[in-house]
């Protein structure tokens, strides 16, 4: 995180204030005393926390004094217990600024941050000299422990919001960043398609077969850009945008995904099979990116098979149930598997099959940010399966 969190500044929830209300009125009533308190150190002041609602308690809520001479003092720069049963009689506290209230007795423990910075004390007092003895020092300790656990969680949550916030402000960094570079990328690559269009329409008859081939070259290499910086676009995109979870019904998806896919080649030789029923929590749009990867690589990569045989269904593994996109076609060998759902890690040539490398990237993404997981299993030659969980 870019900012640090300064515990002094931290505002204690109400609810947090309430509950250490109810524990010094309880204290105070237990052990019998005028006034339990939690106080909140900030030097060179100490301030009334809270304040048990006791009679003959002279301390109030928001009261402050300065820590000089107070017994709270040397609680805080010890950060250890302090008993004193009579200030009368002990000539280190019989100046005590207490004293003047009648206070003359005191029990009292630090109450830190999880860093250990001191918060402020909890103690009791008492007009008359008491030794309070270990059953009240072992309640006061408890205590103490009870609203450091209390500290420790508006810590952990001021951390969260801090974490958020600085989130929030990277991911603008990284819109803003994405957007630019893809702006910047696309504008010479517009140029470098359009002069070679020219080049082929205009200047056609002053090339030869190698020349309008280079030209050719280029031309496709400017698109395969084009399309790399979109595929890098969307995977930024599904890393970042809120999921909206509903039911969603996966079979009825995959039916359709799957008759877009032969519609566009209907020459193909294709057997698809998807399971019927089957359906999921999860986002409607990213879902969808995931069901349309798979199937279209499937598809893809079943090119040479006739008939090509595909299915989604789903199965159970290790007591989670687990979908699958399974197909008979070139597979892959195992030995790679870290490498299939990485960016730009190809297990098969650009020159066989078409793809940007980003897509099965971007598939694992979405099924990280659902709480799932994917993995595969291939055989070079004898197809792949790729199955995936959702949580």
């Amino acid at each position: 995180m870019d900012a640090e969190i300064k515990t002094k500044d931290i505002t204690i929830p109400n609810e947090t204030v309430e509950a250490w209300q109810r524990i010094v009125d309880l204290l105070a009533e237990i052990v019998g005393v005028p006034a339990a308190l939690i106080m909140r150190v900030s030097p060179p002041y100490i301030e009334v926390f809270r304040s048990s609602e006791s009679a003959d308690n002279p301390y109030k809520v928001g009261a402050k004094d300065h820590l000089p001479g107070l017994y709270c003092e040397t609680v805080i720069k010890t950060k250890g217990g302090l008993l004193v049963p009579n200030a009368l009689k002990d000539p280190h506290w019989d100046k005590n600024p207490d004293i003047k209230l009648g206070m003359i007795s005191y029990l009292g423990y630090p109450i830190l941050w999880p860093d250990g910075d001191v918060f402020g004390t909890i103690c009791v007092v008492d007009l008359k000299e008491n030794a309070y003895g270990r059953v009240y020092e072992d309640l006061l300790m408890q205590l103490k422990i009870l609203a450091e656990s209390h500290l420790a969680i508006i810590l952990l949550a001021e951390e969260l919001k801090l974490s958020k916030r600085d989130l929030e402000r990277a991911n603008a960094e990284l819109e803003s960043f994405v957007y630019s570079v893809s702006h910047d990328l696309r504008a010479p690559l517009q140029s470098i398609n359009g002069f070679a269009h020219i080049l082929l329409q205009d200047h056609s008859e002053k090339l030869d077969a190698q020349g309008k081939d280079c030209v050719n070259r280029i031309v496709n290499s400017a698109q395969h850009m084009a399309k790399l910086i979109d595929a890098l676009l969307h995977l930024s995109r599904v890393s970042r945008c809120e999921i909206r979870r509903t039911r969603v019904a996966l079979s009825a998806m995959a039916k359709k995904i799957a008759a877009e896919i032969q519609t566009a080649q209907p020459e193909r030789r294709a057997e698809i099979s998807i399971a019927d029923g089957l359906t999921a929590e999860g986002d409607v749009t990213l879902l969808q990116d995931v069901l349309q990867n798979l199937l279209a690589n499937a598809w893809k990569f079943t090119r040479g098979c006739s008939p090509a045989r595909i299915e989604f269904g789903s199965t159970e593994v290790e007591g989670k149930q687990t979908y699958f996109v399974r197909d008979n076609g070139v597979g892959f060998d195992m030995a790679f598997e870290d490498r299939l759902f990485r960016v730009f890690h190809r297990l098969h040539s650009t020159k066989d099959y078409e793809g940007t490398g980003v897509g099965l990237a971007t598939v694992r993404r979405i099924i990280e940010r659902h709480g799932g997981s994917i993995w595969a299993k291939s055989e070079v030659g004898r197809g792949a399966t790729i199955y995936f969980t959702l949580s």
